[in-house]
């Protein structure tokens, strides 16, 4: 037997080996991102069911909208809710950011 041989042999027992390993090994990454892409896509069919009902001002739509924000309400105390709230209106208002879409053109009389 060559050396040439023995390279070549040493190599298809490695692949062989590495092949086995490689198929005893669960993908645990790619199951969280499929766990991850699962749950975002359920959340966001859910938040678009909840806002195309609340879009139809029907009993049962504002009946339904409101259990959710009792839902809401129950999970997050109302103090932490307006806590963030006024924390978001203080960083805007201090920093003015404007979606590019609703921002005014400013003339040339207008100081910025």
């Amino acid at each position: 037997m060559t050396e040439r041989e023995r390279r070549k042999r040493r190599q298809e027992w490695q692949r062989r080996t590495a092949y086995r390993r490689q198929e005893r090994m669960p993908e645990s990454g790619q199951k969280e991102k499929d766990l991850f892409f699962f749950r975002f896509y359920v959340t966001v069919v859910i938040s678009g069911g909840i806002f195309l009902l609340s879009l139809f001002p029907t009993e049962t739509a504002e009946r339904a909208t409101q259990r959710i924000k009792e839902v809401i309400a129950y999970d997050m105390p109302q103090e932490e809710i307006r806590a963030i709230g006024e924390r978001v209106t203080v960083f805007f208002q201090q920093n003015r950011w404007a979606l590019p879409s609703v921002q005014t053109e400013q003339t040339e009389n207008e100081a910025p």
